[in-house]
């Protein structure tokens, strides 16, 4: 299987009614095992999409300070599928989350 992790900002209603979309930050991908076994004894591929920074260290901060004027939430979504051949999946930003699609017969 693989997964996709994002850090999500989403914004407070008035925001929203302005058509302001939600920011967020694609992390990392990785795999995972369907087996408990082998999630604990096998090695796993990460990749890693955003290198910790000093932008990255100041989010909370900044977030913290715009937070009663503007931010709704701040949070990390996860979504995994299992790893197909030639599969494709479409990502979708939802207001709860991520959201997985298949895009071909081969997702499905």
């Amino acid at each position: 299987m693989w997964q996709v992790d994002l850090k999500i900002l989403t914004w407070k209603p008035l925001l929203n009614y302005l058509s302001i979309k939600p920011l967020y930050s694609l992390e990392r991908l990785n795999g995972r095992y369907t087996k408990l076994e082998d999630e604990f004894n096998k090695a796993r591929s990460v990749y890693q999409f955003n290198k910790e920074d000093a932008t990255q260290n100041a989010w909370p901060y900044i977030i913290e300070m715009l937070e009663i004027l503007m931010v709704r939430n701040y949070f990390g979504s996860a979504v995994f599928a299992p790893m197909t051949d030639n599969a494709s999946f479409a990502i979708y930003l939802t207001a709860t989350g991520i959201e997985l699609s298949p895009s071909n017969q081969e997702a499905k």
